[in-house]
This record gives C-alpha cells, sequence and structure tokens, in this order.
C-alpha cells in the first residue's frame, strides 16, 4: 500500500509537470490523483494473476480512495480546478462526477463481487451527500430540523437498502 501510495504520488506530480506547474505543487491540483488512481484501478481489471487477490484489493482500494478524495475536495472547492469555468459550476460538475462514480463504484462492486469496494463507493455517498445536505440547509435550518431530516433520510435509505438487498437474495440460486 505504501508503495502503491508512492507511485499514486509520483503519477500525480508527472501530471502536474506536464500541466506547467512544478512537481513539488501536484497537491494543489486534485485532478492531477484522478488519473493516476484510475491507473491503479486498471490494474487488477488488466493483469489477471493466479494467488494475487490479495494484491487486487489493495490496489482497488488506493485507487478508488484517491479518485474519491480528489473528487470530494474538488466539489467543495471548485477553485483548484484546471477547468477554465465559474466555481459554482465546476463544483455542480464534480458533486455529479462524484455520485456518478459512487454509484459506478457500487454496481461494479456487487457485480465483481467486492464488498470492499461496495463499501468505499457506499461511505463515500454518505459523506458526498451529507456534505451537499450542510451546503444546502445549514444556514437557513434550525439544527434540530437539519438532524431530524438527516435522520430520516437515513432510516429512509436503510429501508431501501433492506428491500433491495431481500430481492437480490430471493433472485440467487440455492
Amino acid at each position: 500500500a505504501a508503495g502503491l501510495l508512492c507511485l499514486l504520488v509520483y503519477g500525480a506530480a508527472t501530471i502536474a509537470s506536464w500541466s506547467g506547474y512544478s512537481w513539488q505543487e501536484f497537491g494543489a491540483r486534485p485532478e492531477n490523483v484522478i488519473p493516476a488512481g484510475l491507473a491503479l484501478l486498471a490494474v487488477p481489471m488488466v493483469v489477471k494473476r493466479r494467488g494475487t487477490e490479495d494484491f487486487s484489493a489493495v490496489y482497488r482500494l488506493i485507487g478508488l480512495l484517491s479518485v474519491f478524495l480528489a473528487l470530494l475536495i474538488l466539489s467543495n472547492s471548485g477553485g483548484l480546478s484546471y477547468l477554465p469555468l465559474r466555481v459554482k459550476r465546476i463544483e455542480v460538475i464534480y458533486q455529479l462526477a462524484g455520485f456518478a462514480a459512487a454509484g459506478l463504484a457500487i454496481w461494479l462492486g456487487i457485480s465483481r463481487h467486492t464488498a470492499a469496494a461496495v463499501n468505499l463507493g457506499a461511505a463515500f455517498f454518505a459523506i458526498l451527500l451529507l456534505s451537499r445536505f450542510v451546503d444546502w440547509w445549514w444556514d437557513w435550518m434550525p439544527r434540530y430540523l437539519f438532524f431530524l431530516l438527516i435522520g430520516a433520510i437515513a432510516v429512509l435509505l436503510l429501508a431501501v437498502f433492506h428491500r433491495l438487498r431481500a430481492r437480490a437474495q430471493e433472485r440467487r440460486p440455492v
């Protein structure tokens, strides 16, 4: 994992230098991390070896975590992006990309039977959704109502997920 993190930093620094920045400024632009994280995600899908399932999981988790963190940062701080758009528009683009990435990670995790990808995708979805709720409602809504609404949404989502899981188990052959 430490080696993969170093490789990720190297990839992000290389992308920063290709973009005209000093390699030491790779952290100033979270978009530099996304291609390197996607490359780490692709390694276990492209390279198939027997007996290396544990390594594949580490590649997947480091890649997913780096992409998710970059998307989360950019969804809250659009000014750090390379895109030549207004900051609010960039933030909305990365918010949508974050929700899509979380959904894709959950879907791929379910289809490939990788619980860690499902859990990480669900956790990122929850963090991104909570940060959106804070941005939308925190300033004008009373705190007790905010937390009541968050709790109600959480219970509703748990009920929906429970029903989806029950349906999936009914369809699964014995």
